[in-house]
């Protein structure tokens, strides 16, 4: 009987021993932290994904888009440009951590405007291209964006020993019956006005649209700041090609309170003498409506 109440405290004794150095073995393995970082690709919607989680053995990442993934660094690519919340949980021995962060996928552009060149343009497709001189003497334009720029391309026939003159005109609130309509292009509701030396810089003007003067023409000018930031530009044969932006953040029409939004209405119009003689889109045809995702 002795005997076998010992063998019993036995046993309880080395279950008790077994199971606290289960609980201690277990209590061994440090608890997962999920963390990661990203670098953007392509055209800013992919996005390449550095896990930096540690004490875990395997990933689950939620993208926030109805896709998931269990690579340990996945390259995912979002179908818009919109605010994304990504989701990564981190699972060990010592159980799971969860880590999320908002990102924001915003476009990103190939334009470079310090390169000296014009092959960054190579992907971006035409916005116009003149047909039997319908540009006057703007042969092509293109047009492109991220977050902080419009990016302008033209090659157009002059010296570039001219300044290039151009005119730039936006309707911000994309609406024609309001603002000012030019005579060159009169289905459009003019907000702000830039024209400026191209190539050079050396002047540049911003309108703005105010409605209390005349309405002949109703333009109050304001200061050109930052507004314009000068590319590359280069005479080839009879043709110059160019390139600029302009920064989004400052393209506002205070006395209206317009801001630009993710779509802008616009018309160009190129200069010799101080007479119109370049167009896009072609004279008097509708102007060109261009669409920027967030």
């Amino acid at each position: 009987m002795k005997t076998s109440r010992f063998i019993s405290g036995m046993v309880a004794i080395v279950a008790t021993i077994l199971m606290f150095y289960a609980c201690s073995k277990e209590e061994s393995h440090p608890k997962p932290e999920a963390l990661f970082s990203y670098t953007i690709g392509g055209d800013g919607r992919t996005i390449n994904f550095t896990n930096e989680s540690t004490n875990a053995t395997s990933y689950t990442w939620d993208f926030g888009d109805g896709q998931t993934s269990t690579e340990v660094n996945p390259v995912h690519t979002f179908a818009e440009y919109k605010e994304y919340t990504i989701t990564l949980t981190a699972k060990g021995p010592g159980g799971e951590n969860v880590f999320t962060y908002k990102l924001t996928v915003t476009k990103s552009s190939p334009v470079k405007l310090d390169d000296n060149s014009f092959d960054d343009w190579s992907t971006i497709p035409d916005a116009f291209v003149s047909v039997d001189n319908n540009g006057g003497i703007i042969n092509r334009v293109k047009l492109d964006y991220d977050g902080d720029y419009i990016y302008f391309y033209m090659e157009v026939q002059d010296n570039i020993t001219d300044s290039l003159p151009t005119g730039i005109y936006f309707d911000l609130d994309n609406d024609s019956t309001t603002g000012f309509k030019p005579w060159t292009h009169h289905a459009i509701g003019v907000d702000l006005y830039i024209e400026a030396a191209i190539t050079t810089g050396a002047w540049s003007s911003v309108f703005e649209v105010d409605p209390a003067l005349d309405p002949g023409w109703p333009w109050s000018e304001v200061a050109v700041s930052d507004y314009l930031v000068n590319g590359y530009h280069a005479q080839a044969g009879a043709v110059v090609k160019v390139e600029w932006a302009f920064k989004r953040s400052k393209m506002t029409a205070p006395k209206k309170q317009l801001g630009m939004g993710n779509k802008v209405t616009l018309v160009m119009t190129h200069y010799v003498n101080w007479e119109p003689a370049g167009f896009f889109p072609a004279q008097g045809a509708a102007a060109c409506v261009f669409n920027m995702q967030p």
